[in-house]
């Protein structure tokens, strides 16, 4: 159900020889800017429902800020406060964190280069799967997206990705069984396209994994 937090700080380790004082940082850094994103674009797609195309991109922005805004409250508020009385994984939290504004910019941007790409194509292939306004089905497929960050989920996601897309749809009538029916094939898919791409991952591996 966590599965993909637990193997990144153990394969960063056996693959990459990066300590976990440093991944683990970093996995909770790219989850704040996975939430930071799917929220940012979330905000987008459904303030685009109901208002004009400037104040939609107003709202972006000043959402898009928010990573900035924790550099500088680490990088000048909490590191230089913190001091050996303070706990060790706050310390060692603080200074895993991006210490330049180039780190917080490039995750920045390839974060939401990535987010964005991956939610308009599931769009498209959800629009394939159900009928209905692009700005609804943005809101269903993040729905369903946001539903990773949860504490814990269904295994592989099953349940609660799918009561992701149709919370997201919670706002307008649709029909329950199809649009249950377009959430299962619509995660199938991307469950699929994982699989694929973790075979061919391990096609392309150098060298063997060592744990």
């Amino acid at each position: 159900m966590r599965s993909g937090e637990i193997s990144f700080p153990i394969l960063m380790q056996s693959h990459l020889q990066v300590p976990l004082n440093q991944s683990l940082p970093a996995l909770l850094w790219f989850r704040l800017l996975d939430l930071q994103v799917l929220a940012v674009i979330g905000l987008i797609a459904l303030s685009s429902l109901w208002l004009e195309v400037n104040w939609v991109l107003i709202a972006g922005i000043i959402a898009s800020l928010l990573p900035f805004l924790v550099y500088f409250l680490n990088q000048y508020g909490l590191k230089p406060r913190l001091s050996e009385q303070h706990p060790s994984w706050l310390r060692k939290l603080a200074q895993g964190m991006p210490t330049s504004l180039g780190q917080v910019f490039w995750s920045w941007f390839w974060t939401l280069l990535n987010w964005g790409l991956k939610i308009l194509v599931l769009i498209w292939v959800f629009s394939w799967l159900y009928q209905a306004e692009f700005g609804h089905l943005a809101m269903g497929v993040i729905g369903g997206e946001l539903s990773s960050v949860l504490p814990i989920h269904g295994v592989g996601g099953f349940g609660s990705y799918e009561a992701g897309i149709m919370l997201g749809l919670s706002g307008i009538n649709y029909n329950t069984e199809k649009l249950l029916i377009a959430a299962i094939n619509l995660h199938l898919i991307l469950l699929i396209s994982s699989i694929l791409a973790a075979a061919l991952m391990l096609l392309v591996q150098p060298k063997p994994l060592k744990y």
